[in-house]
């Protein structure tokens, strides 16, 4: 479970801080939905890595295939 919290001064009807008010939120879900977005963020960029490497590594072999096509 994660928690956030918010610490605010507590004042009376002079405007005189009399205590503080802290107040508790379970931010679980936010925190799981977070976690959520930068695995995607992480799958996406090895998927633009692995399209990057497979076209560096096409142009070579299309221009030795190319060659041997022509000399045939």
């Amino acid at each position: 479970m994660y928690l956030g919290y918010a610490l605010s001064p507590l004042k009376d009807r002079n405007n005189e801080q009399i205590g503080q008010i802290l107040i508790f939120q379970d931010v679980t879900e936010i925190r799981r939905m977070e976690e959520n977005l930068e695995q995607s963020r992480r799958l996406a960029l090895i998927g633009e890595m692995a399209a990057g490497l497979a076209h560096e590594m096409r142009n070579p072999l299309a221009s030795i295939t190319g060659r041997k096509s022509w000399s045939s």
